[in-house]
């Protein structure tokens, strides 16, 4: 690592534990995890101070796991619950604790699944997909698509909402569907794969880099790269066929977390169609 890109992550180390001043993560453990992690446009395209913290609990520095469930895992009771409405409490908190085992209790390979975290979005987001996958694993079938719209982030409409929040379900359908013809038509098989495995064997970035015979940075540039060639043809099909602006298609697919949220649905959640 030379020596200015030292210097960047060194800052961000400062700025994270006065953020986490209870977390003391040593420094040389920071710029481990940073450094195996780092995408191709540098330190400063990664949530730095989220990685802080999921560093700190994958080492199980004291006072880490308190401060994860402080700042996110106290949040997904309420997420859950405007996200499901109609779903039974008792699943809830089996998925809350489902979730909790899953992300901080070591997996087969000796690690929790925390440490699979890239840092590519906000941390909170991370861990409510999982949230939200493990609620609709829980449901029975056929609940789950009335009650989770996998792209629908924002909090439900009122009722002098209901007709502008039915068109934006009916553009998410659209979009939705443009993604799957955009899939077929202009990644390769390879990066079909890719993406299922992604998206729906949940494989990390570490286990794809070490399959394919390629650095950790490699398999991001190459996955960033078949995002954004999904996401120029779907704008241009959305454009063409629907005639959405692109003020709409960017509030649609531009937020990283919501494009991988569409993603997990068509290569994960869902039988993929290729």
């Amino acid at each position: 690592m030379d020596m200015e890109l030292t210097r960047s992550i060194l800052e961000a180390y400062a700025a994270a534990r006065a953020a986490w001043p209870r977390v003391d993560l040593p420094k040389d453990q920071f710029l481990r995890h940073v450094e195996a992690r780092l995408p191709e446009g540098g330190p400063g395209a990664l949530a730095l101070q989220d990685l802080y913290l999921a560093c700190a609990c994958v080492h199980q520095v004291r006072g880490a796991n308190e401060a994860l469930e402080a700042a996110h895992f106290s949040r997904l009771p309420g997420a859950l619950r405007r996200r499901f409405r109609n779903a039974p409490e008792a699943t809830l908190d089996e998925a809350l604790q489902l979730v909790r085992q899953k992300v901080l209790l070591p997996g087969e390979d000796g690690a929790p699944h925390l440490a699979t975290y890239e840092g590519q979005g906000s941390l909170y987001q991370w861990i409510k997909i999982i949230a939200i996958r493990q609620v609709i694993k829980l449901l029975p079938p056929g609940d789950a698509p009335e009650l989770f719209d996998p792209l629908s982030w924002s909090e439900p409409a009122s009722p002098r909402d209901e007709e502008r929040s039915h068109a934006t379900r009916e553009l998410h359908e659209r979009l939705r569907e443009v993604f799957r013809e955009a899939a077929a038509s202009v990644l390769t098989e390879e990066e079909r794969s890719l993406l299922g495995q992604y998206y729906k064997q949940q494989m990390s970035q570490k286990s794809l880099s070490t399959l394919y015979g390629t650095s950790q940075a490699g398999i991001s540039r190459r996955l960033a790269l078949v995002r954004e060639t999904l996401g120029a043809e779907a704008r241009s099909l959305m454009r063409s066929r629907y005639g959405v602006s692109v003020e709409e298609l960017g509030s649609l697919i531009a937020d990283q977390s919501r494009l991988d949220v569409t993603l997990s649905r068509i290569f994960g959640s869902e039988p993929s169609p290729f």
